[in-house]
C-alpha cells in the first residue's frame, strides 16, 4: 500500500507534464526575389522587405504531449510589388523546419506620369496589336495633374496608351514596351 502512495506523487507529476505539453514551433523565411520593393502581411502584421531581403519569423503551432500535437499550422501571406500581382496564400509552417516562401516577379509595369503642364483626363491602355481601348484607368471623379502618375501591371509586351487631356479634350497615343520583373518610366508629354 504504502509502494502505490509513494508512486501516486510520481505518476500525477508525470501526467501533468504530458499533459501540459511542449510548445510546437517552426520558422518561416519569406525571401524577396522580386526586382522590387515588397509590401504585405503575414497574418496580418506588416511585412516591407527590400529587393533581395529576407526576414525569417518563428511560427508557434501548438502544445505537444508526447507524441499528440499538431505537425504544421497554415499562415497566409498577402502583398505584392510593382512588379508581382497582388496575391494572399496559405503556407503551411512544419515544425522543427524552415518554410521558405519567396516572392517572384510575375508582370512587368509602366509607370505613367504626366510629364506635361495640362491635366490628364483618361489614360487607357491597350495592346499594340488589339483595336480596342481598355476603361480609364485615373478614379470616376479624378484627373491626373501635372507631376502626377499612375502605375500599370502589365504581361510582358508592347502596349499604347490613350491619353485625353486639357480643357479642350485633347487626345494623343503613345507606346511603350515591358517584360516581367521591368518597370518603365513613361514621361507623358504632348
Amino acid at each position: 500500500m504504502r509502494t502505490v502512495i509513494r508512486l501516486l506523487p510520481a505518476f500525477t507529476i508525470g501526467v501533468a507534464a504530458i499533459l501540459a505539453g511542449c510548445s510546437v514551433e517552426g520558422e518561416l523565411t519569406i525571401v524577396n526575389d522580386s526586382t522590387q520593393e515588397f509590401w504585405g502581411k503575414l497574418n496580418d502584421q506588416p511585412i516591407i522587405l527590400d529587393e533581395g531581403q529576407s526576414t525569417t519569423q518563428t511560427i508557434y503551432i501548438g502544445k505537444s504531449s508526447g507524441l499528440i500535437g499538431p505537425d504544421e499550422l497554415e499562415v497566409r501571406i498577402a502583398g505584392s510589388t510593382w512588379t508581382k500581382r497582388p496575391f494572399s496564400e496559405l503556407i503551411a509552417v512544419k515544425k522543427d523546419d524552415n518554410t521558405v516562401y519567396r516572392i517572384i516577379d510575375d508582370a512587368g509595369s509602366i509607370f505613367f506620369e504626366n510629364d506635361s503642364h495640362l491635366q490628364v483626363n483618361q489614360v487607357r491602355v491597350k495592346g499594340c496589336s488589339e483595336t480596342e481601348f481598355g476603361p480609364n484607368l485615373i478614379p470616376r471623379n479624378s484627373v491626373l495633374n501635372p507631376a502626377d502618375g499612375i502605375l500599370v501591371q502589365l504581361d510582358p509586351g508592347c502596349y499604347d496608351f490613350y491619353v485625353n487631356y486639357g480643357r479642350e479634350e485633347l487626345l494623343d497615343t503613345v507606346s511603350a514596351d515591358t517584360d516581367i520583373g521591368q518597370v518603365i518610366n513613361l514621361y507623358w508629354s504632348p
